[in-house]
């Protein structure tokens, strides 16, 4: 595929963003994903969590899954809540981190709902990004699917991985190589249960919303810039400003491409080379979100390199990276690489195209672009770049 650019694709679509998905009630927000195969709302409220109760139908059968961590935190006060409504609801979880997003327990998760549910019945997912990408994977396949509602409780999930519908597992080829897209009902999103998340789980979510406002454009961007201390301090009308930009920025792109043949291949900034860096070093030794900051600034340096970013907006991006508390090299977090085991599992990625990596780089802010057209020595280039943590000379 020739080199596209998008950043043109993306000024229409913003000025023609529909009003009427948006709609705004008190403290309340919701964003409307008008899906091909099933709209849905994304409800975004503080404190919405306590209120989940009240929109499940007395007549259906529910079943929570989450992981092990937030069982204790949110999972059992969710099912208690609504049993005491007299509402049929089981909970079912897993052992916590990416490590376990796999077919094994994609297939302990069948085997403990066995015929507990009907075709009638609602999976609740909460948890983050594993738990939502599983417990939906499961819900689209237990009976040939059944319908799911996400309450997503980690930054990243809220911002990203709950919106779009990709569902799935990670396998020994490659992460999400199994899955589907599917639509959940609703999404509930609750920022006050952020304050409960561990502060490195909350940082590594910011390299999805960073990844949205360098996507974006200068708006976003400057919100982050002008706002790092109070949203790093949990300021709650910050971060639902945030999830709220990131959601329709995410929702605007889905709407266009659901199943990722285009415009919503961006959204894969930074996560060529930082799916790489998960594979190889292993899910338990770098986060996902480290890792796509890191692929974040070797994508930059590409683009440096081959003309398309100047030095300023490469060195804004970093600093921006870097206010937020996230590494751009390897070092940052005490890991070394190897670069050609990297660009091996470049070359074995799921969005590649006729044998050409797929990059998505930056020609400017806001301006994203899919490229084939590096060379492998280039491709290299970058990875030495963030692995070695070499000068930009």
């Amino acid at each position: 595929m020739c080199e596209q650019i998008i950043s043109a694709i993306l000024r229409t679509l913003k000025s023609i963003l529909r009003l009427g998905d948006t709609t705004m009630d008190n403290n309340k927000t919701t964003i409307t994903c008008q899906s091909s195969s099933r709209p849905y709302a994304i409800v975004i409220q503080e404190n919405c969590f306590h209120q989940i109760v009240k929109q499940l139908s007395p007549a259906q059968k529910y079943l929570i899954i989450c992981d092990s961590n937030v069982k204790p935190l949110w999972g059992d006060k969710l099912q208690l809540a609504i049993t005491k409504a007299n509402i049929s609801c089981a909970l079912i979880s897993f052992p916590a981190g990416e490590a376990n997003k796999n077919l094994q327990t994609f297939s302990d998760l069948h085997e403990q709902i066995a015929l507990r549910l009907d075709r009638q019945s609602t999976i609740i997912t909460l948890g983050g990004g594993v738990t939502g990408d599983m417990g939906g994977f499961v819900a689209s396949t237990y009976m040939r699917g059944i319908s799911f509602l996400q309450i997503p409780t980690s930054l990243l999930a809220m911002v990203d991985s709950s919106v779009g519908g990709k569902l799935g597992v990670d396998t020994s080829i490659g992460k999400n190589a199994v899955g589907v897209f599917n639509n959940p009902i609703k999404v509930l999103i609750d920022p006050s249960l952020l304050l409960t998340l561990p502060k490195n789980y909350f940082i590594d979510g910011m390299a999805e919303v960073i990844k949205h406002a360098f996507l974006s454009g200068e708006e976003y961007i400057t919100f982050l810039e002008d706002n790092v201390a109070g949203i790093l301090a949990m300021d709650l009308s910050l971060l639902s400003t945030l999830i709220i930009q990131s959601v329709q920025f995410k929702v605007m792109i889905v709407e266009q491409d659901e199943k990722e043949s285009g415009l919503r291949k961006i959204l894969n900034y930074g996560h060529t080379i930082g799916h790489a860096l998960e594979e190889t070093l292993g899910y338990s030794s770098i986060p996902h979100g480290n890792a796509v900051a890191i692929g974040i600034n070797a994508a930059n340096y590409l683009a440096l390199k081959c003309g398309l970013l100047s030095e300023a907006a490469f060195l804004r991006i970093q600093n921006l990276l870097q206010q937020y508390h996230l590494p751009i090299f390897l070092s940052d977090l005490g890991l070394t690489g190897d670069a050609d085991q990297l660009f091996h599992f470049l070359h074995n990625d799921k969005k590649n195209q006729d044998d050409q990596v797929v990059m998505i780089l930056l020609e400017g802010l806001g301006k994203p672009i899919i490229s084939t057209t590096q060379t492998t020595l280039q491709i290299k280039e970058a990875i030495n770049y963030v692995i070695k943590n070499r000068s930009l000379s």
